[in-house]
């Protein structure tokens, strides 16, 4: 059983959207666009008991209940017959509510059932009026079989008897809040199926590796350790003959001094209040509980051990994902009772042992920003390892495991893996306070698209003959684009320094404004970020050279991405718009057709650094260098003066 939507309203800064979930889904978006709310809401639906206040509703307002609702799919058999009356095409749907404007249903867990309509009014009834409702609703010829009652607490159950054997008459509404929940016993409890773990971006790992109440490490020893150590037989019976020597020692007969402490406080009684006395006996000995050792966790990492509050950040958090994970495997095999440790940490509740009728239940991980702490090759190794547990290619932790990640990192995303990407922004709402949208993007309608804009060749275009087309642009530079307020394609690192040395020059600072100018290695490889970043809601503007008289002039690139920007196509366009610029020619002509003494200079900046002419036009550096130095004698382009003012309206245009 996975986890295939999730739907909020009213809860911090979505007012109502919906999250779809996949095997590993990736939230992005800029800070503050609201990734961590669907973290919290998962985690508010699966906490017992909740603490909310009225900064979790949506601009305070607390009039509007907080509704989680989660959509399962994939059900096990098990779970077909658990959930039976809510399941619907093989998925079933529940919402838990948070209120405080009414006490009454907060916390409460409600499913989706077939009901019929003409029961409503009978159901919300209490007391004689629902019986004599019933009756009367009973006297009419549609509905005479329902059987006949004389209690209150018989209705309920003859109305459902009724829906279920006339399916078709019912549609499927909300029931009265009896679903069993996360926190039920029984068959109906969503426990046994799946597991939610959260793994906040702030968490210490030496506290949840110290043995303390309630802490992983803790209750991992409990159900895996201590509780076999608790039944070993040897250690049995040295507490049962331990257990027989202490109770010999306080027997009365081996402790006259108690009977004699009695009387002499007797006597002093007495001088108080006549006719008293004090008799002092020993009450029956419990059974004797040995205290059992507390784990000193350490971790070693190069051959070098240490505790945990030693090591380095980025182990700790690592080891905060790995105490989580297999404490949720091990509290489902439950495969001993309570246990006690002796120190302090009470007891934990076991469970049937696993069967072949109870498999392993699914988990579900949710993690802020795994990459904290990380070096770039650990971000990577742990982007690698969280997709192949959600694949199931890592055996042993859970029956099925599910993971929902945000990320600042763009290591943990990428352009092939498009369809986990799901990208929080903030939009105008009717409270006044920005609320936040998702948006997401797949492969498939990708290809479809370029496909269309393409006119069309042959059979539609789909994933998987699109994938291999994304390798050329596969890099981190690409997949910064997924964390931008807005995306700038470029053809190469040139074009990139000339923009943002040109934007330099007139003060605007294109990074602090959440703008990255991505270099895509070709103006045939700018197709397909376009439509990836436009379909996410990111937007996007292009710049290419339409390459005029030269050699490689590829105007049929030219056009698709005319089509792109949706102006006419042409097969050499010059022009400078709101959503793009084409410049005639290339970007070397360009600087020595609007520079003054451009050429001078580029041939003495490459002479001091001993490149040729035509290696220094493709230097970053030296473009940048000369861009900047012409405009501090005044000199600058035109052309690009106008590409990066539109940049900016179209950034300044985005932000409201």
């Amino acid at each position: 059983m996975i986890l295939e939507r999730v739907q909020i309203t009213n809860f911090l800064s979505i007012v109502d959207e919906t999250l779809r979930l996949e095997e590993l889904t990736v939230l992005v978006g800029s800070n503050g666009s609201g990734k961590s709310a669907f973290l919290k809401a998962l985690d508010y639906f699966f906490t017992g008991s909740p603490r909310i206040s009225d900064e979790d509703f949506h601009a305070r307002d607390t009039k509007k209940d907080i509704e989680i609702t989660l959509t399962f799919t994939g059900l096990s058999d098990e779970a077909k017959g658990d959930f039976q009356k809510y399941v619907d095409n093989g998925r079933f749907s529940v919402t838990r509510v948070l209120s405080l404007g009414n006490p009454a249903i907060s916390g409460k867990y409600f499913g989706s059932t077939l009901q019929h309509a003409a029961f409503e009014a009978i159901r919300g009834a209490s007391g004689r009026e629902k019986t004599n409702a019933y009756k009367a609703l009973r006297d009419q010829a549609d509905y005479s079989e329902l059987p006949d009652v004389s209690r209150q607490d018989q209705v309920e159950p003859a109305l459902a008897a009724w829906e279920e054997a006339h399916p078709a008459k019912c549609t499927r509404r909300r029931d009265s809040g009896q679903f069993l929940g996360y926190t039920g016993v029984g068959q109906g409890s969503l426990r046994r199926h799946i597991r939610f773990v959260l793994v906040p971006a702030v968490r210490e790992a030496a506290k949840e590796a110290e043995e303390g109440k309630a802490s992983p490490i803790s209750e991992l020893l409990d159900l895996v350790v201590r509780s076999r150590m608790a039944v070993h037989a040897e250690l049995e019976a040295l507490r049962q003959e331990t257990q027989g020597k202490l109770k010999e020692l306080v027997s009365p007969v081996e402790s006259p001094d108690l009977d004699n402490l009695g009387g002499a406080l007797s006597q002093t009684l007495q001088q108080y209040a006549t006719d008293t006395g004090v008799r002092l006996q020993w009450q029956e000995l419990a059974d004797l509980a040995f205290p059992q050792p507390r784990a000193l966790v350490k971790l070693r990492e190069h051959g070098f051990e240490c505790t945990v509050d030693r090591a380095g950040h980025g182990l700790q958090r690592a080891l905060i994902v790995t105490l989580l994970q297999h404490l949720e495997a091990e509290r489902h095999k439950g495969q001993v009772k309570t246990v006690d440790s002796g120190a302090g940490n009470g007891s934990t509740e076991g469970t049937a042992t696993p069967t072949a009728d109870m498999p392993l239940p699914g988990l579900l991980i949710a993690i802020e920003e795994p990459e904290l702490y990380q070096h770039p090759n650990r971000q990577r190794q742990i982007s690698s390892v969280l997709l192949r547990l959600a694949k199931g290619e890592i055996p042993g932790v859970a029956g099925r495991t599910q993971i929902v990640y945000s990320t600042h990192s763009p290591l943990l995303v990428s352009l092939d893996r498009m369809d986990q990407v799901r990208r929080a922004s903030r939009a105008a709402s009717d409270s006044g306070v920005k609320q936040t949208v998702v948006r997401a993007a797949s492969l498939d309608s990708v290809a479809e698209e370029l496909w269309k804009l393409s006119g069309s060749p042959g059979a539609k275009w789909d994933a998987a003959s699109l994938r291999p087309r994304l390798e050329v642009i596969l890099n981190p530079w690409m997949n910064e684009g997924f964390f931008s307020e807005l995306v700038v394609l470029v053809e190469g690192e040139s074009d990139r320094a000339a923009l943002l040395a040109q934007a330099a020059a007139k003060g605007h600072d294109l990074e602090a404004l959440g703008v990255s100018v991505i270099p895509c290695d070709g103006k045939a490889s700018m197709d397909r970020p376009a439509l990836v970043f436009r379909q996410l809601g990111i937007p996007t503007y292009v710049v290419w050279d339409s390459d005029l008289n030269g050699q490689d002039a590829k105007p049929d690139v030219n056009k698709l991405l005319c089509r792109i920007l949706g102006r006419a196509e042409e097969d050499y366009p010059a022009f400078v718009e709101a959503s793009g610029a084409c410049i005639q020619g290339n970007l070397e002509q360009l600087l020595e057709a609007e520079l003054a003494g451009y050429s001078t200079r580029l041939e003495a900046a490459c002479a001091l650094q001993g490149l040729t002419v035509k290696e220094g036009r493709k230097k970053p550096g030296v473009v940048r260098a000369l861009l900047m130095e012409c405009s501090a004698q005044g000199s600058e382009s035109a052309t690009l003066r106008a590409i990066v003012e539109a940049i900016v309206v179209k950034r300044e245009g985005a932000a409201t």
